[in-house]
Parts: structure tokens; sequence; C-alpha cells
């Protein structure tokens, strides 16, 4: 359980740091990146993507097979180099993915972000059961092979929760305390 934690930690970085890219930071990100979570993303030799697309001509053809196989209705993918292979972009059925490749093609995680209209009921049912009065603005859904978590950030009139759910158990990962005007 602490290698998942540490992995998805460096993806839930990483992902906020290809977001950030990718929306030309024209959107506030919720969640802050913590110091621990840095220095763990410095010491894993991922980085994250370039923000110039390159052609998927240029991607491993392993890669690629993979992609169109797994994710037949993406929309507008995108290929970025990521230092340690490539990162493909796109949306589907309302989700906002992001694929992490290795250089030789190998998948190495799948991060989706979406909205409630989106959650499975379980997830959402899991949330809304401790926190009722809270609005559900994201959710970050973080795939690799050592298993799946999400990260679900939800507000109310005092503060922003950033709550993490792996295999069914679930705890705030991240508490941010809003400032009364």
């Amino acid at each position: 359980k602490k290698v998942l934690n540490s992995t998805i930690a460096v993806i839930l970085i990483t992902a906020m740091v290809n977001s950030a890219i990718a929306q030309g930071n024209s959107q506030p990100q919720k969640m802050t990146i913590d110091k621990n979570a840095v220095e763990l993303m410095g010491t894993s030799g991922t980085s994250g993507a370039s923000d110039k697309s390159i052609s998927s001509s240029t991607v491993s053809a392993k890669a690629v097979k993979d992609f169109q196989k797994t994710f037949k209705n993406a929309a507008s993918t995108l290929w970025y180099p990521n230092g340690s292979g490539f990162t493909a972009r796109f949306s589907e059925n309302g989700k906002r993915t992001s694929v992490d490749y290795d250089k030789k093609g190998h998948w190495k995680s799948t991060v989706a972000y979406y909205g409630e209209d989106k959650m499975s009921k379980d997830l959402r049912k899991q949330i809304k059961s401790t926190y009722y009065d809270f609005k559900i603005n994201q959710v970050i859904e973080i795939q690799t092979p050592e298993g799946n978590a999400f990260i679900v950030q939800i507000e109310d009139e005092s503060s922003f929760l950033n709550i993490r759910v792996i295999d069914g158990a679930m705890d705030v990962y991240e508490s941010i305390t809003k400032q009364k005007h």
C-alpha cells in the first residue's frame, strides 16, 4: 500500500502539472503540492509532459497501438514527450484524460478528470455518506499497474477537502480552510 500511495502521489503531481500546462493556467487548481510530494516527484525520475505536442508517428508504435485499442472513443488526442516516454491527452465521454507510456510503449498510468455527473454511483455514495453537506467539484481517477485510486475534490462554506479513496478506504488527503472576507 505504501508503494501505491507513493506512486499515486507522483502521478497526481505530474497530472496536476500536465493539467496546468494544458489549461494554460487559466483556472486555479484547488489542490496544492506539498513539500513531501515535491521531494518524492524529484526522486522518481518522472517529469511533466512538454507543452509542445508531437506527431503520433514519433511515438512508440506499441504505445499508439495500445492507446487506440484501449481508448476507441478518444477525441482530439495530442501526444507529448514527457522525459521518460510519452503522454497522450484527450477527451472521452466527458472526461479529460492523460495516459503515460514509457519509451518502449509500455503503459504506466492513466489519470482522468471529471465532474460529479461522471462518478460511479458507489463512489458518490461513499463520499456523500460522510460529506453530505459538501459540493463535489472534481474527481481525479488514477490508474496504475499497482492499483487504482481516486482523489475527490469537495468543498463546503468553510473548506476545501481532497478525499483519497484507495481500495475502498477513504481518508482526507488534504484540507484547506477558506479565508473569511
